[in-house]
């Protein structure tokens, strides 16, 4: 079952489009959990289980997805946000008993989410009209949207990982 289907699809087909405003990254959105990040102005920041990733840049990251063939989804963000430098700036990594990957955007976007999830968030952003286009790369026409799973199954995941 889909629990968040996007609107205003379009495939990527310049990376100019994430040079400039806010984008929710949503790495391997086929898989549950897929990891998220954020770019503001073509700077991507991201929480990973091991480390983080401060002000990268877009095109580096562009660089590893064409390169492993990775499916993704970077959903614009109208809303304001904080400094997501300052944000990320106060953590370290994710933790099966302590945060995950949304925990710093959540922040950054000055947002309280009951379910913890992406598809909590993307309720959120849509509910606050804080949604724009949605671009897409790798992904087959048969994609719908995110699959329906829980902060439990975020928390198993990230426990794997630390293992």
């Amino acid at each position: 079952m889909y629990k968040f289907k996007f609107k205003n699809r379009v495939e990527l087909v310049s990376p100019q489009n994430l040079s400039k405003g806010l984008f929710l990254w949503i790495w391997q959105p086929t898989k549950l959990p897929p990891h998220l990040g954020v770019s503001i102005d073509g700077t991507y920041y991201s929480l990973l289980y091991d480390r983080k990733q401060v002000g990268m840049s877009v095109a580096s990251q562009l660089d590893i997805i064409h390169r492993k063939k990775l499916s993704m989804i970077w959903q614009e963000v109208t809303l304001d946000s904080l400094d997501f430098r300052a944000v990320f700036d106060k953590y370290t990594s994710c933790s099966y008993d302590h945060c995950s990957c949304i925990q710093p955007i959540l922040d950054g976007l000055n947002l309280k989410i009951s379910g913890g999830v992406l598809f909590d968030l993307l309720d959120e952003l849509t509910e606050k009209k804080g949604l724009g286009r949605a671009y897409y790369l790798n992904l087959t026409e048969q994609f719908q949207g995110i699959k329906k799973y829980n902060r439990i199954e975020v928390e198993m995941y990230l426990f794997k990982l630390q293992a």
